[in-house]
């Protein structure tokens, strides 16, 4: 298994977390290249529960160690070949602790979350490649009750309000870590 042997293009992530329960439901899309030939990779993601995977929309099965999410797809990689794994996942964030700056990542409220801070805040509401050398584009939808605002790095690309919820929608056109 090769952490680092695919380069990730671009991640979409449409989400939606309903207050007061702070469950986060989400499907990460990500697009990369093998940078070697792959028999499995792995993904960052911490504390969220896994319900399934695909690579190049066929499942793929996947094993947890701690923060690391390893993923096995149906047939190997070849380099330099673009794929695309989906992952949907959900669960309640977890807040960390640092002795240096205190409390980081999803923050929960009554009625609301905040999520914040680096380096390795990211896997605990996303799974990726969580390494600052590994940088990519971004594409993000969170969804909330209608009535509530949602702030995102990024340019907004719009709104939409239907059913009682809306969805905001960023895109981040620089490559970030």
């Amino acid at each position: 298994m090769a952490a680092l042997a695919a380069r990730w293009r671009r991640t979409t992530w449409p989400c939606s977390t309903p207050p007061p329960r702070d469950v986060l439901r989400g499907v990460a899309t990500i697009s990369a290249h093998a940078t070697a030939n792959l028999s499995s990779f792995n993904l960052d993601l911490d504390g969220l529960t896994v319900r399934s995977i695909t690579v190049g929309r066929t499942a793929a099965t996947w094993t947890r160690d701690g923060g690391e999410l390893n993923v096995t797809p149906a047939a190997g990689l070849r380099t330099g070949s673009a794929f695309t794994t989906v992952v949907r996942y959900d669960g309640v964030p977890k807040t960390l602790g640092s002795r240096l700056i205190g409390g980081s990542g999803f923050s929960h409220t009554d009625d609301r979350a905040l999520v914040v801070g680096e380096p390795d805040v990211a896997a605990t509401w996303f799974p990726g490649n969580d390494h600052p050398s590994d940088k990519a584009t971004y594409t993000l939808g969170v969804t909330v009750p209608a009535g509530l605002q949602v702030v995102s790095n990024g340019v907004p690309t719009g709104q939409n309000t239907a059913a009682g919820w809306t969805t905001w929608s960023w895109a981040e056109p620089e490559p970030e870590p």
